[in-house]
């Protein structure tokens, strides 16, 4: 009963209550009628946050929740100059590495990489490549990757 518009906001609160992860999949109700089917990820500490504004804005007559576990990659974070703008790397570490991989363990911020294509009059996938080879170019030994 929300409509596509009200599906985004509710994702939107839902992530402002604590949630880590939200997205939604498609799903056929009773009377074949189309529908979507909102998932969170979610800390046990925000839980009852979560659900209390599931209730609060949807139509919703239930919440199911599940336990599951993850593996999780450390992460740290670099900030690199491109052409006197700054891009924020996030900086990927692998369980069980000391190191990040320069061609793969380092993205960076998706914002940042914006204004930067904008700023720069160039494609994303340029802006992209300049952030990260700025990123390498400054990490031990060189460029790499």
């Amino acid at each position: 009963d929300v409509t596509p518009e009200g599906v985004g906001a509710l994702g939107r609160a839902v992530r402002g209550r604590g949630a880590l992860e939200v997205w939604t999949t498609p799903a056929q109700r009773k009377k074949d009628r189309p529908a979507c089917v909102l998932h969170a990820l979610v800390r046990p500490d925000a839980r009852d946050a979560v659900v209390a504004e599931l209730f609060a804005l949807s139509s919703t007559f239930g919440v199911r929740w599940q336990r599951v576990e993850r593996a999780e990659a450390g992460r740290s974070f670099d900030e690199v100059s491109v052409e006197g703008r700054t891009v924020r790397i996030k900086v990927r570490r692998v369980p069980g590495t000391d190191a990040p991989r320069p061609d793969v363990d380092a993205f960076p911020e998706h914002d940042d990489v914006e204004a930067l294509a904008q700023a720069l009059g160039v494609p994303l996938r340029v802006a992209r490549a300049r952030a990260l080879d700025a990123w390498r170019a400054g990490r031990p030994g060189g460029a790499r990757g």
